[in-house]
């Protein structure tokens, strides 16, 4: 199928996408639902799509040569599965990915059964006016999911061993073009990665891969299975780093929300990619922030990087506040930036 013909100019950025994104659940391993948005929104843009069969989402805008350039993110998120139905109905769960106890107790959490949504509240403390001494945090496995039930054989007609949960999908805008929404890590790639397949016409000989890649939060899986397929020249990956807010210091953490994509500098980033991305920022006038890491990137890049006989890349990263817990909050400025950064990468490129 070939791409729509479009006229570049001044495109806005649909945030309706970010939306679909948000409300379908996509925990690592059970991603089907948001694959089904992804390929949706993906396929009036591009040359080919195709799912593989890890779940990674791998789609194709033709070049004119053999030569490939890949631009990757994530999109699972972090979750839960039922661990266990106890006798009196109320449901143990463990997580899928890294989430910390903290964030989760008195949450609303939606089990996702084979046949319905399930509500569920995260409880398993003492209220504060009953705690005889300072309660220590709980583990994980101390918690449960009260959904209501009476009895396991109330709870097993609707929930199975096995299924998984996600915090309550929501998405909502705040001041100053802030969004907050679950999922964002790392949704909010994968939406940009759909705004930048509307706005690719050709980027001369570069065959231009599209990769989703599944299973990142539980150990770069869908990236290692998609690269070994693609081997492209050289890649890009698109994520989330962390940014400032309190108690973090900015010696923690030097990334603020608003001022603009992160490039990373670290072993693994390749040193041809890193400076064709800041080149890349300063022809297309968008201001970037840097971090850096001794080791991994904690990212797909680490992956990639090592795939068969080593694919050179460089990593970009949207800062997030309150990562991994039931809202997440970013820039749409941040969002914007991102975009145009890669454009003008993939401009940059065609010239090489």
């Amino acid at each position: 199928m070939l791409k729509n013909k479009r006229v570049r100019g001044v495109m806005s950025v649909d945030y309706n996408v970010l939306k679909d994104l948000v409300k379908v659940p996509s925990v690592s391993g059970r991603e089907e639902l948001v694959r089904e948005v992804i390929v949706r929104h993906l396929k009036p843009h591009v040359d080919e799509i195709r799912t593989d069969a890890l779940g990674n989402v791998i789609a194709l805008i033709k070049g004119s040569s053999e030569r490939k350039v890949a631009i990757e993110c994530h999109y699972d998120q972090v979750g839960f599965i039922v661990k266990s139905i106890e006798k009196s109905g109320l449901l143990r769960i463990e997580p899928i990915g890294g989430i910390d106890v903290r964030t989760i107790i008195g949450s609303r959490l939606i089990i996702w059964g084979r046949e319905k949504t399930i509500p569920g509240v995260v409880a398993g403390v003492k209220p504060v006016h009953l705690e005889e001494k300072k309660e220590q945090i709980p583990k994980i496995g101390e918690l449960y999911v009260d959904a209501g039930f009476d009895s396991s054989e109330d709870a097993s007609k609707y929930v199975r061993v096995g299924d998984v949960a996600t915090y309550d999908l929501q998405y909502m805008e705040l001041f100053n073009d802030k969004i907050a929404a679950t999922g964002l890590d790392n949704k909010i790639s994968a939406f940009i990665m759909i705004e930048l397949s509307k706005r690719v016409q050709d980027i001369g000989d570069w065959n231009l891969y599209l990769v989703f890649t599944s299973q990142e939060e539980v150990g770069l899986r869908g990236a290692r299975t998609a690269f070994y397929g693609i081997y492209p020249e050289m890649a890009i990956s698109l994520d989330v780093t962390h940014a400032q807010y309190p108690p973090i210091s900015q010696s923690k953490v030097p990334i603020e929300l608003g001022k603009g994509p992160a490039i990373m500098i670290a072993p693994a980033v390749h040193p041809k990619v890193l400076k064709l991305l800041e080149d890349a920022a300063q022809i297309g006038s968008v201001c970037v922030q840097y971090e850096t890491a001794g080791r991994f990137t904690g990212t797909n890049l680490d992956a990639i990087q090592v795939t068969r006989s080593g694919i050179p890349g460089g990593l970009v990263s949207i800062p997030l506040k309150y990562m991994h817990t039931p809202l997440e909050v970013a820039s749409k400025k941040d969002v914007e930036s991102t975009i145009a950064l890669l454009e003008s990468f993939l401009r940059l490129i065609k010239e090489i």
